[in-house]
């Protein structure tokens, strides 16, 4: 069998938002030294959004900027021809309103094209440290180049199926996602939103993981293309996973789903391998939990 097709239509990526707001900085404090990375010359600090635009114009996009500070737009179009700045009568106006806007237009378009391989990625930051509200100090925020370096990760894959299954974590403060591109497990805590890679042992990926499943400190995670489950036994932080079984199966079709029942596991064949039509069976597989 060769190289399988992508799954499809792939799976949205997780869009995940730190509770609460930031409590306002009261004086302008000097920026965080990760916010100079791309910016050597130190004239102007990076937020989010400009690292973003930077990393996405040096991976060879498109890219389109926007912002209150015409000045500064120029300045980025004019240092990186590539990075388009649409002018504004109302600069206050165009920021405000330029996010609800785009939210609305991302939702709308994500559900106009669920059924095709385009995937629609509306990202959500947690607390970052910039110097927007004074946060490039601020333990607690995430600092800015980690959090580009795992946005780009997790929407830059070179597949169009990127975080797939996902379970809540043992202590209730985080979920667990595997990243079927990559064959990473994650663990993204719900407060902050920082994604923490898990550990593996016994086992290099998971590689094509699709629907996962927690039973205690046991996690299975299906590897559709592999037709395979694989059994971890995983920390109560959701740092470690150890590779302990293997379930495979001669009736597995590609599983996807997964859940348990007693003391069975039961696995939807997904069939991505094939061209369904209106008559194409699908099966519901049980195996013995593990």
């Amino acid at each position: 069998m060769g190289k399988p097709p992508s799954p499809a239509p792939p799976v949205p990526f997780v869009r995940l938002q730190r509770r609460g707001g930031v409590r306002p900085a009261t004086r302008r404090r000097a920026p965080h030294e990760a916010d100079r990375q791309h910016d050597p010359d130190h004239r102007r600090y990076l937020g989010i959004g400009l690292g973003l635009a930077l990393r996405l114009h040096e991976a060879a996009n498109r890219v389109i900027v926007a912002g209150r500070r015409r000045e500064l737009l120029d300045e980025i179009t004019a240092e990186h021809p590539g990075i388009d700045a649409p002018n504004s009568r109302s600069p206050r106006t165009t920021s405000r309103s330029t996010k609800a806007a785009l939210h609305s237009f991302s939702e709308s378009l994500r559900m106009q094209l669920a059924d095709s391989a385009v995937q629609v990625v509306e990202v959500a930051p947690p607390g970052v440290r910039t110097t927007l509200l004074g946060q490039q100090d601020r333990e607690a925020s995430m600092p800015l180049e980690d959090f580009l370096a795992e946005t780009l990760d997790w929407v830059q894959a070179s597949e169009p199926c990127n975080a797939n299954g996902i379970v809540p974590s043992r202590d209730g403060r985080g979920v667990i996602v595997v990243h079927a591109t990559l064959g990473k497990l994650y663990h993204v805590d719900l407060d902050t939103g920082h994604a923490t890679e898990i550990a593996l042992k016994g086992a290099d990926d998971v590689i094509w993981g699709g629907g996962i499943l927690l039973a205690g400190h046991r996690l299975y995670v299906v590897q559709n293309f592999l037709n395979r489950v694989s059994v971890f036994d995983i920390d109560a932080r959701a740092r470690t996973a150890v590779l302990r079984d293997t379930i495979t199966d001669p009736r597995f079709e590609v599983p996807s789903a997964v859940a348990h029942f007693g003391d069975r596991l039961y696995l939807v064949d997904g069939r991505f391998d094939i061209t369904p039509t209106l008559d194409t069976p699908y099966d519901a597989v049980a195996v013995e939990l593990r």
